[in-house]
């Protein structure tokens, strides 16, 4: 239950971060002659709440995780969910050394999980 609530974490909040991205394009926020002038659209919103709910979640995942296991695994994972949404939704180009970052934060998890389970 909580590798699949760890899921929806991470995909919540990669989708959040990527639909802030998307809708940053038209966010406008100016105050002028003490007038507030704010518009957001519904990108912005959906990744608002998205990223709430991925923030809730994480509070309870940490109360069922150690947390030196939990936030590794989070961080990485959520990085590289983003740059996924970077490059399907937003088209961003990614280089080599990116990607050899991924591997890098993937070979990261490995070794984190493995020490955890010799614990």
């Amino acid at each position: 239950m909580i590798c699949l609530l760890f899921a929806l974490y991470i995909l919540l909040s990669a989708g959040g971060l990527t639909l802030f991205k998307i809708g940053s394009k038209d966010f406008v926020f100016n105050i002028i002659d003490n007038n507030i002038n704010l518009s957001i659209n519904w990108y912005l919103i959906a990744g608002i709440l998205s990223y709430i709910s991925s923030f809730f979640l994480w509070l309870y995942i940490i109360t069922k995780m150690k947390l030196s296991i939990a936030m590794p695994i989070s961080v990485g994972l959520v990085n590289i969910f983003v740059l996924i949404g970077a490059i399907l939704f937003v088209g961003e180009n990614v280089t080599w050394l990116q990607w050899i970052g991924v591997l890098i934060i993937l070979v990261g998890l490995l070794v984190t999980n493995i020490g955890a389970s010799l614990s």
